[in-house]
Protein backbone atom coordinates (compact mmCIF):
# COMPACT_ATOMS: atom_id res chain seq x y z
CA UNK A 1 0.00 0.00 0.00
CA UNK A 2 1.64 3.17 -0.83
CA UNK A 3 2.47 5.29 2.52
CA UNK A 4 0.49 8.70 1.77
CA UNK A 5 -2.84 6.19 1.85
CA UNK A 6 -1.63 4.49 4.82
CA UNK A 7 -1.23 7.40 6.80
CA UNK A 8 -4.59 8.78 5.61
CA UNK A 9 -6.24 5.66 7.16
CA UNK A 10 -4.24 5.50 9.94
CA UNK A 11 -5.00 9.19 10.85
CA UNK A 12 -8.65 8.81 10.11
CA UNK A 13 -8.95 6.09 12.18
CA UNK A 14 -7.47 7.76 15.17
CA UNK A 15 -10.25 10.46 14.10
CA UNK A 16 -12.81 7.38 14.18
CA UNK A 17 -12.46 6.01 16.97
CA UNK A 18 -12.24 9.22 19.00
CA UNK A 19 -15.53 9.70 17.47
CA UNK A 20 -16.93 5.89 18.08
CA UNK A 21 -15.51 5.93 21.91
CA UNK A 22 -17.84 9.17 23.12
CA UNK A 23 -20.85 8.09 20.94
CA UNK A 24 -20.61 4.45 21.75
CA UNK A 25 -20.79 5.53 25.47
CA UNK A 26 -23.83 7.91 25.52
CA UNK A 27 -24.17 7.69 29.21
CA UNK A 28 -20.12 8.41 30.33
CA UNK A 29 -20.63 11.47 27.89
CA UNK A 30 -23.92 12.68 29.59
CA UNK A 31 -22.28 12.09 32.83
CA UNK A 32 -19.44 14.19 31.50
CA UNK A 33 -21.76 17.18 30.48
CA UNK A 34 -23.92 16.77 33.62
CA UNK A 35 -20.88 17.73 35.61
CA UNK A 36 -19.61 20.34 33.66
CA UNK A 37 -22.79 22.01 34.18
CA UNK A 38 -22.95 21.49 37.41
CA UNK A 39 -19.66 22.67 37.59
CA UNK A 40 -20.67 26.31 35.47
CA UNK A 41 -23.26 26.55 38.71
CA UNK A 42 -26.34 25.26 37.28
CA UNK A 43 -28.79 23.18 39.46
CA UNK A 44 -30.11 19.74 37.73
CA UNK A 45 -33.55 20.20 37.07
CA UNK A 46 -33.84 24.03 36.62
CA UNK A 47 -34.16 25.33 33.32
CA UNK A 48 -30.80 26.85 32.61
CA UNK A 49 -29.43 23.13 33.94
CA UNK A 50 -31.27 21.62 30.68
CA UNK A 51 -30.50 24.53 28.58
CA UNK A 52 -26.87 23.96 29.66
CA UNK A 53 -26.87 20.12 28.99
CA UNK A 54 -28.63 20.80 25.28
CA UNK A 55 -25.74 23.40 24.20
CA UNK A 56 -22.94 20.46 25.82
CA UNK A 57 -24.48 17.95 23.85
CA UNK A 58 -24.67 20.20 20.41
CA UNK A 59 -21.15 21.61 21.23
CA UNK A 60 -20.03 17.35 21.29
CA UNK A 61 -22.28 17.02 17.73
CA UNK A 62 -20.55 19.64 16.42
CA UNK A 63 -16.70 18.56 17.20
CA UNK A 64 -17.87 14.82 15.95
CA UNK A 65 -19.22 16.41 12.51
CA UNK A 66 -16.05 18.87 12.06
CA UNK A 67 -13.94 15.79 13.36
CA UNK A 68 -15.98 13.87 10.61
CA UNK A 69 -15.06 16.74 8.01
CA UNK A 70 -11.42 16.77 8.24
CA UNK A 71 -10.69 13.32 8.60
CA UNK A 72 -12.51 13.46 5.09
CA UNK A 73 -10.43 16.45 3.77
CA UNK A 74 -7.29 14.48 4.91
CA UNK A 75 -8.46 11.43 3.18
CA UNK A 76 -9.14 13.51 -0.04
CA UNK A 77 -5.77 15.15 0.00
CA UNK A 78 -3.88 12.14 0.76
CA UNK A 79 -5.60 10.21 -2.50
CA UNK A 80 -5.29 13.14 -4.17
CA UNK A 81 -1.41 13.58 -3.50
CA UNK A 82 -1.15 9.79 -4.11
CA UNK A 83 -2.40 10.19 -7.32
CA UNK A 84 -0.05 13.18 -8.45
CA UNK A 85 2.73 10.96 -6.88
CA UNK A 86 1.64 8.03 -9.50
CA UNK A 87 0.98 10.45 -12.34
CA UNK A 88 4.48 11.96 -11.72
CA UNK A 89 5.75 8.19 -11.76
CA UNK A 90 4.09 7.68 -14.77
CA UNK A 91 5.82 9.94 -16.05
CA UNK A 92 9.18 9.77 -15.41
CA UNK A 93 9.34 6.30 -16.38
CA UNK A 94 7.51 7.49 -20.01
CA UNK A 95 10.63 9.77 -20.31
CA UNK A 96 13.24 6.98 -19.27
CA UNK A 97 11.63 5.04 -22.34
CA UNK A 98 12.11 8.01 -24.67
CA UNK A 99 15.82 8.67 -23.34
CA UNK A 100 16.74 4.90 -23.62
CA UNK A 101 18.48 4.95 -27.17
CA UNK A 102 19.84 8.90 -26.86
CA UNK A 103 23.06 8.93 -25.54
CA UNK A 104 22.56 12.94 -24.67
CA UNK A 105 20.75 11.77 -21.71
CA UNK A 106 22.99 9.54 -18.85
CA UNK A 107 21.57 7.18 -16.77
CA UNK A 108 22.73 9.16 -13.70
CA UNK A 109 22.38 12.37 -12.66
CA UNK A 110 23.02 14.86 -9.99
CA UNK A 111 21.59 12.66 -7.17
CA UNK A 112 23.74 9.72 -8.29
CA UNK A 113 25.92 8.85 -5.62
CA UNK A 114 29.33 9.79 -6.95
CA UNK A 115 28.40 11.56 -10.08
CA UNK A 116 29.51 14.42 -12.04
CA UNK A 117 29.19 17.18 -14.70
CA UNK A 118 31.67 17.42 -17.11
CA UNK A 119 30.72 21.22 -18.16
CA UNK A 120 33.29 20.60 -21.60
CA UNK A 121 30.59 18.29 -23.19
CA UNK A 122 27.81 18.83 -20.90
CA UNK A 123 27.52 15.13 -19.90
CA UNK A 124 27.57 13.46 -16.74
CA UNK A 125 30.03 10.68 -15.61
CA UNK A 126 30.30 8.54 -13.03
CA UNK A 127 29.57 4.60 -11.70
CA UNK A 128 26.24 4.57 -13.09
CA UNK A 129 26.44 6.91 -16.32
CA UNK A 130 26.24 5.11 -19.68
CA UNK A 131 29.18 4.90 -21.34
CA UNK A 132 29.69 7.82 -24.29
Amino acid sequence: MRPVVLTGLILGSLLLAGCVSTTSNPEALKERHRQQCSDFGFEPGTDGFATCMMEQWERAEDREAEDRRRTNDMIRENNRRAAQADAIKAQNKQMSFMRAGNTSFPICNAASPGAGLDVSSGKWYGNACRAY
